[in-house]
């Protein structure tokens, strides 16, 4: 969960689809990674597997499920292979 092992406040941000959104979300993910902002891995984002384990303390319990239920990566993707790790 985003929210485990510590108070948590939720910030969406939003762009209406087409807008140009790389710079804007690319300074917003600069504010929140400066105070150990957490990502939802599906969404948006330029973190990676190392940052996202640094910042989610049960990172490791996800991902060991993972490599036990998808250990040739079935469901795995470019993405998922950068957020997730391989």
């Amino acid at each position: 969960s985003t929210a485990s092992g510590r108070e948590s406040a939720y910030i969406a941000v939003h762009l209406y689809r087409g807008t140009p959104y790389q710079a804007y979300f690319t300074a917003v993910e600069r504010i929140m990674t400066a105070h150990a902002g957490r990502p939802h891995w599906g969404k948006v984002n330029t973190r990676d597997a190392e940052y996202l384990a640094g910042v989610y303390p049960r990172f490791g319990e996800f991902t060991a499920v993972r490599d036990r239920l998808d250990p040739d990566r079935l469901f795995g993707n470019d993405y998922l292979r950068r957020v997730l790790g391989e």
